[in-house]
């Protein structure tokens, strides 16, 4: 259905017209009928829009296309082709020939081992290729004599006419893409070639949108009949309550699915001090009255955690986290909160567009392979935020003020730069005159928050370190953040000359190619690109900003897919086959995300899934098991209360104290050292064989590649272990 309106006039698409109250109705036909109570009913707080506010003026964001808005007559045989009866034919005739050799290179692509040298590599023996190109031309001309013999037995029968040949033939024309389907879900073809797999995904995904679109206006006048009075007569509570359902049980699905996972890739070992220990720290450390302190951060005398993120929205989940104080717990959290922000973008989408459509979009942002790189990579508070982010725009437009506050603080308080992206949802709320006083609430408030922490609080508790991350972009003579300001200012061109790097457009086809590139589809939601991109590309010099492997990913996809469900609402009515477009829209952001999510994320469980600088296999075999056992078991051996240097990937398993920092930082006077053989720096082991030379140190227990070593133990064991590991 189309965007939705209040009483008023007051959309979210903001910058197109409403549509005439006939076709807003037509634009309803994915939802069954409904009784006047019935509707009452269903438009519960989620799906309302504010009754309140001024009509927006289309004049002031962007006014429909011209070309876009000129009538056609609908499902006329005229828009199917033109010219004489002979050119109408021909075209039919091309149409066919192109589906008959669509069908016999799927065949080929589905069961012919050939296909992914031939795509990679043009490798394919002569007499193959000749036998490839024999059977298209055949299944070719098979169809074209099909159609003709069908012509003439209909024309005698029913008076059958070539344009009802060319409709018949532009209905079935999405079915020709079906040739590439084997190719894009062939892995090996892909392998290192992700630039390939995009620009291929988006130009079978236009192509798709550009045929769907021909076809779904061709669309017999009977048979879009048939299909409206089959939903009517479906059961009510199927339409109401259907999608609701399937976005509930995909929600459920993706937080068990990514719990499962992220906790399984913790006990392979798989996880580090950076960043798993530190978020852990954080709390475990709150919970003994020890508030902002992570020494695996910022190291044993260091200073407040402050001084590089902060993340007091994190202890809102204290009284989960002390029923439970492990690592475990928060990964739960945050593939849990991932899967509630699929719920919320349904609830938002839902109140502007029919709720199959709301329900597809919320699907679609679970498959979002960006968001799974970010889900397993340690335990971070950007995907976290994400959540709380898109809650707040559904209590916004929902009018629920006392779960929008409460969001709302939760979302700022998550991390620092989760008020940037607050910050710009506010400025197009004021902008496009939708809930103006709310939008300008949230900007300065958010603007507000930014300034404090960065530029007065933070700088206060320590030096940040991220500065770095901007050092290209920092003005000479001044420092921190305010000096990437300055450049921003000042030098635009060049910004811009960094903006433009290889591995930066890259990003943004990775991120825009599921979505079919709606977001850029609308000028004024280019606002939603914001976020993201002075989190990630205004960086300089430090990939994991730029891949999607890391938690970064996050600072674009909640705004992204919001500004995914202004976009279709704005197509929805932009013209008078709005509706059409917006299904064709849809329909090609299916494609992409799901052929990306199945190349490129997570749920296809890939051998090589992108993960930080690494991969993950999703394997869980006897060795693993077993150094996961060593690993409980020595950790066990110390005491809760004892401090601790660990190395980088055992650390994150006794992370559950105060006093823990990591073994390459310095031993320095901690209680326990517990290590891995290959996890040990040079440094470390020179360290390690001072202290075992001396005695200071004792060995407790060794499993495997695995010790434990205590200050002042007895030092029986220390020679054996000297010898074994060469140190």
């Amino acid at each position: 259905m189309a965007a939705s309106t209040s009483a008023d006039g007051e959309s979210l698409a903001a910058g197109e017209e409403a549509p005439p109250a006939d076709s807003q109705s037509a634009q309803s036909a994915p939802e069954p009928v409904r009784s006047p109570a019935d509707s009452q009913s269903a438009q519960s707080a989620p799906e309302r829009v504010a009754q309140s506010a001024p009509a927006l003026d289309a004049s002031r964001i962007e006014a429909p296309n011209e070309s876009e808005a000129a009538a056609a007559p609908p499902n006329s045989l005229e828009r199917a082709g033109s010219g004489s009866k002979i050119a109408q034919f021909g075209q039919a005739a091309l149409l066919f020939a192109l589906l008959g050799a669509s069908v016999a290179a799927l065949a080929e692509g589905l069961f012919g081992a050939w296909t992914v040298n031939f795509v990679r590599e043009n490798a394919l023996s002569k007499w193959d290729r000749i036998r490839v190109q024999s059977t298209m031309l055949g299944s070719a001309g098979l169809s074209v004599i099909a159609l003709s013999i069908t012509y003439v037995v209909l024309r005698r029968r029913r008076g059958t006419t070539p344009a009802e040949l060319l409709r018949a033939g532009w209905l079935l024309s999405p079915l020709g893409l079906l040739c590439f389907v084997p190719v894009l879900l062939k892995r090996e073809v892909w392998r290192d070639s992700q630039l390939w797999l995009l620009a291929t995904t988006a130009l079978v995904a236009f192509m798709l949108e550009g045929s769907l679109l021909r076809a779904l206006k061709l669309v017999p006048e009977r048979a879009a009949a048939a299909v409206t009075r089959l939903r009517q007569r479906a059961p009510e509570w199927l339409g109401l309550h259907a999608p609701t359902a399937l976005v509930g049980l995909g929600a459920a699905g993706y937080a068990l699915f990514m719990s499962f996972f992220t906790i399984r890739r913790h006990h392979s070992l798989l996880t580090a001090n950076f960043d798993t220990s530190i978020q852990n720290q954080l709390l475990a450390a709150a919970l003994e009255g020890n508030w902002l302190s992570s020494m695996v951060c910022t190291g044993k005398d260091g200073p407040s955690y402050l001084s590089n993120h902060a993340q007091l929205g994190g202890y809102a989940f204290l009284p989960i986290y002390a029923l439970a104080p492990r690592a475990e717990t928060l990964l739960i959290i945050e593939a849990t909160l991932l899967g509630i922000g699929a719920l919320a973008l349904y609830w938002i989408g839902r109140a502007h567009l029919s709720r199959w459509t709301a329900a597809l979009i919320a699907l679609a942002y679970l498959a979002y392979h960006p968001m799974h790189g970010a889900n397993f990579y340690e335990i971070q508070f950007l995907p976290i935020a994400a959540g709380f982010v898109l809650l707040t725009v559904w209590a916004a437009d929902a009018r629920k003020w006392v779960l929008f506050g409460i969001f709302f603080v939760l979302a700022i308080t998550m991390r620092e730069d989760i008020s940037i992206g607050l910050g710009v949802l506010g400025l197009f709320f004021v902008l496009s005159g939708y809930r103006p006083r709310l939008g300008l609430l949230m900007l300065v408030t958010a603007a507000l928050y930014f300034v404090a922490l960065r530029f007065y609080f933070m700088p206060r508790a320590g030096k940040w370190w991220f500065a770095r991350m901007y050092k290209t972009l920092q003005s000479p003579g001044f420092g921190g953040f305010g000096a990437v300001i300055q450049t921003l200012m000042t030098n635009p061109v060049f910004v811009l000359k960094h903006l433009l790097a290889h591995k930066k457009l890259v990003l943004l086809l990775q991120l825009l190619t599921p979505l079919a590139f709606l977001p850029l589809r609308r000028r004024y939601l280019c606002l939603a690109m914001v976020p993201g991109a002075i989190a990630t590309l205004l960086t300089t010099d430090y990939d994991p900003t730029i891949e999607l492997g890391f938690q970064y990913g996050m600072a674009w996809s909640p705004y992204l897919f919001l500004a995914v469900i202004v976009a279709l609402a704005a197509i929805t009515k932009s013209a008078s086959d709005g509706p059409e477009r917006m299904r064709a829209a849809l329909a090609a952001m299916l494609l992409s995300t799901a052929v990306l999510s199945y190349e490129l994320g997570a749920f296809a469980r890939p051998k090589d899934f992108k993960v930080g600088f690494g991969s993950y296999d999703f394997s869980w075999d006897a060795e693993r098991e077993l150094q996961y056992k060593q690993v409980r078991e020595l950790a066990e051996k110390i005491p809760k209360s004892a401090s601790v240097a660990a190395s980088e990937h055992v650390g994150p398993h006794v992370s559950s104290r105060t006093r823990l920092w990591k073994l390459e930082d310095g031993i320095k006077d901690a209680e326990f050292v517990f290590t891995r053989k290959q996890e040990l720096e040079p440094s470390s082991k020179t360290e390690l064989h001072d202290v075992l030379t001396r005695g200071s140190y004792g060995v407790v227990a060794t499993q495997g590649d695995f010790a434990v070593l205590r200050k002042g133990h007895a030092t029986s064991e220390n020679a054996r272990l000297l010898r074994e590991w060469g140190l």
